[in-house]
């Protein structure tokens, strides 16, 4: 969802984005896709530059408890990646309240699958680059077994 959430950023007013990933191919898609920077986890660890709005969309912990370090005064945390219902995270609440953070959900099925619909239909958002595999249906038990591979960005199945 990363590289869904990267294009549709600057639809809101974001119009200068940098992305953090594990994978290079991921990265260089990011760029093609129109981040202003890339930066790899290992990078981004030695990286001091904060942002006004920072998003998740790994739904990984580390990388949701490390947002407010990347997050300017007056800055917006949004976490978009599905994390474990189970999860815990530790913030600093004195760091928060200091630096005025806004810290928001975004459930996107709960009011956003239209226009996010809306943004596919109109060709806002480039899906072609990020269709790694195209399945028929009896091949979706494969399809499962493709989830969370680093080489794997959105599958298709078609019926």
């Amino acid at each position: 969802m990363g590289l869904l959430m990267l294009q549709s950023l600057p639809l809101i007013g974001i119009s200068s984005v940098a992305m953090v990933d594990l994978h290079s191919e991921r990265l260089r898609i990011g760029k093609e896709l129109g981040a202003r920077q890339v930066l790899t986890d290992v990078e981004a660890k030695s990286h001091n530059e904060q942002y006004d709005v920072v998003v998740d969309a790994t739904g990984v912990l580390k990388v949701i408890e490390g947002l407010p370090a990347f997050t300017a005064t007056s800055g917006s945390i949004i976490y978009f990646g599905v994390a474990n219902p189970k999860d815990r995270i530790t913030i600093e609440p004195y760091d928060i309240y200091r630096r005025d953070i806004r810290i928001a959900g975004a459930f996107s099925l709960k009011a956003g699958i239209r226009q996010a619909l809306n943004l596919l239909q109109d060709n806002f958002v480039v899906v072609d680059k990020l269709i790694t595999h195209r399945l028929q249906l009896n091949q979706f038990a494969s399809g499962i077994d493709l989830v969370g591979k680093a080489s794997v960005l959105k599958i298709i199945v078609e019926f």
